[in-house]
């Protein structure tokens, strides 16, 4: 099927357009929609949740399954909106995660410029089991919902034990082969102390209560899931 993205004010200025015309499969829902603008336009990386979106004049919630012939008007913050303080960027990414648009994300506030900029990239190590050989990726399962908006308190929560700039949670969800990234939090601090604290909490955090859970895929064996109490 064929819509039209109509971009206004803002997010005209961020995708570069004012006019997308996009060929999608029969259904396609406004969440499924943002993720594909996403894709397609990084420079809507922590803005795309503030926009709503409109199907012929009316107001659509992200369950709404889009029709052919659609006109879809991305509208973001009408005038008068909250702070100005940039949102921080969470995701849960089913692709290899963008590093260039996660330090575009952190430097991207052009009133104030931190001194300490503390990156932490948690990668998929390789492993040797005595039957399974080689480790060749690992699979993670996340309730979305729920690991999204543990992961946007964990952000909070980092601001309120330290003073910090711009924050970027990306976590991967489905097979991350040996060597890929799996998690990146980066994290601006005015000093290193902050930035590499809360980096560090942050990790810890989600190692610990998000719902995020992970299985070992070995090159001659099943895969198994990864016990977090084993010692």
């Amino acid at each position: 099927m064929t819509i039209t993205v109509i971009m206004f004010g803002p997010a005209r200025e961020w995708t570069k357009s004012d006019r997308i015309d996009m060929e999608l499969v029969d259904k396609t829902t406004i969440a499924e929609l943002r993720k594909i603008l996403l894709q397609n336009n990084p420079e809507l990386i922590g803005r795309i949740a503030s926009i709503r979106f409109a199907v012929n004049e009316s107001f659509a919630d992200d369950s709404y399954q889009l029709r052919n012939g659609d006109v879809v008007a991305a509208i973001p913050p009408v005038s008068g909106g909250s702070s100005e303080r940039k949102q921080d960027l969470v995701v849960l990414d089913p692709g290899v995660i963008n590093m260039v648009a996660i330090r575009n994300h952190i430097h991207s506030d052009s009133e104030s410029v931190d001194g300490a900029v503390c990156v932490f990239e948690g990668r998929v190590r390789l492993e040797q089991d005595a039957t399974g050989g080689s480790l060749i990726a690992l699979e993670y399962e996340v309730y979305d919902s729920m690991a999204l908006k543990q992961l946007k308190q964990l952000t909070a929560d980092a601001r309120e034990k330290w003073e910090l700039g711009s924050l970027a949670v990306v976590h991967r969800v489905g097979q991350v082969p040996v060597g890929d990234a799996s998690v990146v939090i980066a994290v601006t601090s005015k000093h290193r102390d902050g930035a590499f604290e809360a980096a560090r909490w942050i990790i810890d955090q989600i190692k610990k209560d998000v719902p995020i859970w992970k299985k070992q895929l070995w090159a001659h064996k099943e895969g198994d899931w990864v016990d977090p109490t084993a010692t």
